[in-house]
């Protein structure tokens, strides 16, 4: 079984999940078909279990037939009458070794029964049945066995809606950024004041696996990203301080190309309570008439559509795939959307790649529609089954239907998550749009700042690279009570010998001017077990040519690495080429800088850790 780290400890990318769907003559907690399928979107492994009664949740407690590090409990809880504690809710059938007041009472399998029947050594467990985050049930989990359980203390039955979002935050943050199980549960609870119920409980460092106790972690505060663009909400008014009139929206989707699927996100939608209206199209005939208004009826409507370049080099809808061609086939232009569009008064969301182009919204507009959403990043960074912007998609839908914010509160809540979901872009109708995307490289003048993983230089940086497979990065709080946020990147030599970082430097790159070094930042903490001294490798990858460092020793606490470009330890390679010459440091090999790479050199080493990178500078 896979270790998951609790308290600021190591977390490996989450790979698989159970879900024990036990309920009797009543629906689940939430949709199991729903999160099901959201976790399998993002490329997790998915056991589901279902059950009726006490005699199939017997074994499932018991850890038969579980092989997932994290079970989901997808059950309903409540009190049997004249009792305080909480129980599971399995129905009236009973079990003569449990039946009594102290085990199982009137359907509900008690804290007693759960400590007396469970073996969850080492699992991760998250209750979603209303009330299951008290305390005693807590204690129960953990005394037998679990590392870590959380659950809510809110007790509405009908509120399925914001469980279904914590749940999805919570397992987007685990499968796609790699966080821990308390960042993911610290960023999957702030957003609104029924996802905050939810509680985490850990056991206690050097407790025994049968007697370990229960400490429940305390609400952490919230951090300055989010602050702000909670407390930026409602001060505006305009085009985007708008309001869905009602609960419905229009998913618009290409079969012949399709970006996304939409029968998931019509299932999701309908858990927040916003009616779904799917509209096919398989020309650009069909697409036009859409976007005249024929067939739309809902005041928000989602594009579900690639984006792809035109015959003019400019971004708009792709209708079809060309055979023999990936990536290519019939588009529909931003001047034919803007001669055809008629729809005013809608909010588009495009949820496609490339299409938040400013010469796109600028057509969209053009039909007097109110709001244009849309980014997604480039076409080659992901794949049809992990698509970054689908839990933007979601949690923009979620605020503005569960929430009721309005259009621009609800863009700023969904961006927050990692660089992809901040891609995307809010144009609202009277706002000023720059004609054309600059297709210039960006000039910078040492010294200067490039990337201190704060959001604050705009770069588009993930980590674990491998070919076309991104894990999008997160930043953290430094060690050693620094100021910001740095960014760390977990490690499992035995998994993967060369973890890596890769750093894009803007669209187009960069042209570095007066520069004659970089250096940057990095930690390695003083508690995880190492044979030998952790080795880094520094690149600096031009359009055409390329640059990289011997491997460079890293010993325990911060690390300034300072590379000057007149050292002679630089080995030079043009990019279609496969091996390194020693090679004297050319800044004009490598202008336009595109991206900066790290990584650590792990080979023949099982060690397992994390590292923190800060501080991106030219010299």
């Amino acid at each position: 079984m896979v270790k998951l780290g609790i308290e600021g400890d190591w977390s490996p990318r989450l790979r698989e999940v159970d879900i024990v769907d036990c309920t009797f003559r009543t629906r689940p907690s939430v949709s199991t078909d729903a999160l099901r399928a959201a976790l399998e979107f993002w490329g997790l492994k998915v056991n589901r279990h279902d059950g009726v009664d006490l005699r199939d949740f017997k074994p499932l407690l018991r850890g038969k037939g579980l092989s997932a590090p994290l079970v989901v409990l997808n059950v309903h809880g409540g009190k049997p009458r004249w009792r305080k504690a909480v129980g599971i809710y399995l129905g009236s059938q009973g079990d003569s070794e449990l039946e009594g007041k102290k085990f199982y009472d009137s359907g509900f399998l008690l804290p007693a029964g759960v400590l007396r029947l469970a073996r969850l050594q080492g699992r991760v467990v998250l209750s979603l049945g209303e009330g299951l985050g008290d305390f005693r049930m807590a204690k129960a989990v953990i005394a037998a066995g679990a590392s870590a359980y959380i659950g809510t203390t809110g007790s509405d039955q009908a509120d399925s809606a914001s469980r279904l979002f914590f749940s999805l935050r919570f397992f987007y943050e685990m499968g796609r950024n790699g966080a821990t199980v308390k960042e993911a549960w610290e960023r999957a609870r702030i957003h609104d004041p029924e996802t905050r119920r939810f509680r985490l409980y850990v056991r206690r460092s050097g407790s025994g696996s049968r007697t370990g106790r229960a400490f429940m972690i305390p609400a952490p505060p919230v951090s300055v990203e989010i602050r702000e663009a909670y407390s930026r909400s409602g001060k505006r008014r305009g085009g985007a301080d708008w309001k869905p009139p009602k609960p419905e929206a229009d998913i618009v989707w290409a079969p012949m190309a399709p970006c996304s699927n939409p029968a998931l996100f019509r299932t999701i939608l309908e858990e927040w309570g916003i009616k779904v209206n799917l509209r096919a199209f398989r020309t650009i005939r069909e697409l036009g008439r859409l976007l005249t208004g024929k067939g739309i009826s809902a005041p928000l409507v989602l594009f579900l559509t690639h984006g792809s370049e035109d015959e003019s080099g400019n971004f708009g809808i792709r209708v079809e795939r060309r055979p023999g061609k990936p990536g290519m086939g019939k588009v529909m232009g931003p001047d034919r959307i803007g001669r055809v569009i008629n729809m005013p008064g809608k909010v588009l969301v495009m949820e496609g790649c490339d299409l938040g182009d400013p010469a796109t919204a600028k057509a969209f507009l053009n039909g007097r529609i109110r709001a244009y959403i849309a980014g997604g990043g480039s076409p080659w960074r992901w794949s049809l089954d992990e698509h970054p912007g689908s839990m933007f998609i979601w949690q923009l839908f979620y605020e503005l239907g569960v929430n009721r914010t309005t259009l621009r509160e609800a863009w700023e809540r969904a961006r927050i998550h990692n660089c992809e979901t901040r891609k995307y872009r809010l144009y609202a109708r009277g706002g000023k749009i720059s004609e054309a995307v600059p297709k210039e490289p960006r000039i910078v003048h040492a010294p200067a700042f490039v990337e201190g993983f704060e959001r604050n230089t705009d770069n588009d940086w993930e980590r674990d690279w491998n070919g076309y497979n991104f894990v999008r990065g997160i930043s953290v709080p430094p060690p050693g009570r620094r100021a910001g946020l740095a960014f760390r990147m977990n490690f499992a030599f035995g998994e993967k010998p060369w973890p890596e970082l890769w750093i894009d430097l803007s669209r187009h790159g960069h042209k570095w001017v007066n520069a004659r070094g970089i250096s940057f930042e990095v930690y390695v903490p003083h508690d995880i077990r190492l044979r030998k001294p952790l080795e880094c490798v520094f690149r600096i990858i031009g359009e055409r040519h390329e640059y990289s460092t011997a491997k460079l020793a890293l010993g325990r606490g911060w690390n300034l690495v300072r590379l000057p470009f007149d050292s002679r330890e630089w080995q030079g390679k043009n990019r279609d080429e496969t091996l390194w010459q020693r090679e004297r440091f050319n800044l004009g090999n490598v202008q336009p800088a595109k991206a900066l790479w790290i990584a650590l050199s792990g080979a023949g080493r099982n060690d397992v850790g994390s590292v923190y990178f800060d501080n991106v500078r030219l010299e």
